[in-house]
């Protein structure tokens, strides 16, 4: 009885980690395509610190004129996981490559 018990709450947990990524997933992609930015970007989110770190090679394209872009962010980070939120950029330098 207790190996089903731990089967079925680590499925559970791992349908609750998916349903949380791409909750994340999509505020992000509806924020960048809100100010039009269609180059990759990565992230980290930390739930319980609500701190959503973004990974990109034009940080202040992202932040925005007067910091405006990443406000609106943090704000639907807001209406989506509750908290105050907070959201840093870390550039990315260099190129990129594919490799299949």
């Amino acid at each position: 009885m207790e190996d089903y018990e731990e089967k079925r709450f680590q499925e559970f947990r791992n349908e609750c980690i998916i349903f949380t990524k791409n909750r994340e997933k999509a505020v992000i992609e509806k924020w960048l395509e809100k100010i039009g930015y269609t180059e990759p970007v990565g992230y980290a989110c930390s739930l319980s610190d609500r701190e959503m770190t973004i990974y990109t090679t034009r940080p202040g394209v992202l932040i925005g004129k007067a910091g405006n872009s990443v406000k609106e962010f943090e704000a639907m980070l807001t209406e989506e996981f509750c908290g105050i939120w907070n959201v840093k950029f870390v550039e990315i330098r260099g190129d990129f490559v594919n490799i299949k």
